[in-house]
């Protein structure tokens, strides 16, 4: 392992990392601006490349003013690089919240799939190749032969076989320093990065910190910390989107509401801790229940709530009781002698109702006290019918 001291640019470059340590989607047409340039004016291959370079960062960043996806700006970034450098491959792996790993981006890549494979799920450690060790560090690790270097002992034979001898990767982080994947480029040939280049390399890193950030704050605002399910404002703006695809198709709704029984004994009893174990599961039993086209997120305390399209009664019989099933099945003693349960109120629509998601959302919230009361914790009914 070295490292690799970076003398200060001419300019004084104030974001350049003080050391080295060594160590698919495709972007819509349609949203690509059409931009014309002046001529390349005559220039060293390495100017020529940083103008091109510059000029390609300032198209995504245009394709970024216009809602291109996650993905899509990813994939961009990378066909970017590999365009700048014909020979070498680039590629970004994303920190995936739920396992404290990183998975490859769902964006094209043009690394082999046995390669991909051997690399999903990378831990952040310092010992694991590049894009671990980068992440783990914070910093740049940049492994100029990856067959004389310890990280890449474990997928070595793999590596090569995709062409891969040298590996340089940057962190990917959030504005508050927090790891949201690593980019790297992949060499055929033993090699250290030019300071040019790894110029280059951070500014594509810099702006897939922007995307990635901007996806994570939006994620968060619209998301519950605890269940990971969506939150009330995002469900209510949702469930008018998902009435007007239904009205559009002539499909009928469902609008479901859930509230535990007797959830305060248990926090009382059991404690905070275990009742917010039991949101998780509850969200769980839910999210199992669902089809992927309906919508469902925690309302507020203990009360949870799910839109569904083109389903009818016997359906919504169907969710709820799967629903249940699933619940109670683990549902432990000490929660079964404080009662707990789950109670139901499932409000039947059609699309072209007169009102609105609020009223609807309160009918429903109204159908589910009546479930409390009720020998099946559950109730269903017609708008008709109210």
């Amino acid at each position: 392992m070295f490292c690799l001291p970076l003398e200060p640019s001419p300019e004084g470059d104030a974001n350049m990392p003080d050391t080295l340590t060594s160590e698919n989607t495709s972007p819509d047409p349609a949203l690509l601006i059409n931009s014309s340039y002046h001529p390349l004016p005559e220039c060293n291959d390495q100017a020529r490349i940083l103008i091109q370079a510059h000029r390609k960062f300032h198209q995504i960043f245009k394709n970024m003013a216009f809602r291109q996806s996650e993905n899509a700006i990813i994939e961009q970034l990378t066909q970017a690089i590999e365009a700048l450098f014909p020979d070498r491959i680039a590629s970004v792996l994303l920190m995936s919240q739920a396992t404290g790993r990183l998975p490859p981006s769902p964006a094209r890549t043009l690394l082999p799939d046995t390669y991909i494979n051997s690399i999903n799920g990378t831990p952040i450690n310092p010992a694991m190749g590049s894009c671990g060790a980068a992440a783990y560090y914070k910093k740049p690790f940049i492994v100029a032969d990856i067959q004389s270097h310890p990280n890449w002992k474990a997928i070595l034979p793999i590596a090569l076989k995709a062409g891969i001898r040298a590996s340089w990767s940057m962190p990917i982080l959030s504005h508050d320093e927090k790891v949201l994947g690593t980019f790297a480029i992949y060499c055929p040939t033993a090699s250290e990065p030019s300071p040019y280049e790894l110029e280059i390399l951070e500014t594509a890193t810099h702006i897939a910190s922007v995307v990635l950030d901007k996806s994570e704050l939006m994620r968060a605002a619209c998301t519950d910390p605890l269940t990971g399910l969506h939150n009330r404002n995002h469900f209510e703006g949702a469930l008018e989107h998902l009435i007007g695809l239904a009205c559009r198709n002539q499909h009928d709704c469902a609008l479901v509401f859930a509230d535990l029984n007797n959830f305060k004994q248990v926090n009382d009893n059991l404690g905070h801790d275990t009742g917010d174990q039991v949101l998780k599961k509850v969200a769980g039993a839910l999210r199992n229940g669902l089809r992927k086209t309906d919508i469902l997120c925690r309302y507020g305390g203990d009360e949870f709530i799910f839109a569904a399209v083109d389903i009818n009664k016997t359906g919504v019989i169907s969710v709820c009781q799967r629903i249940r099933n699933d619940l109670n099945h683990g549902i432990s003693p000490q929660l079964k002698k404080l009662g707990f349960g789950i109670s139901l109120g499932a409000l039947l629509f059609t699309p072209d109702t007169n009102s609105s998601s609020e009223q609807l959302i309160q009918r429903s919230d109204q159908l589910m006290y009546q479930a409390k009361s009720h020998p099946e914790n559950l109730i269903i009914s017609h708008i008709n019918q109210l």
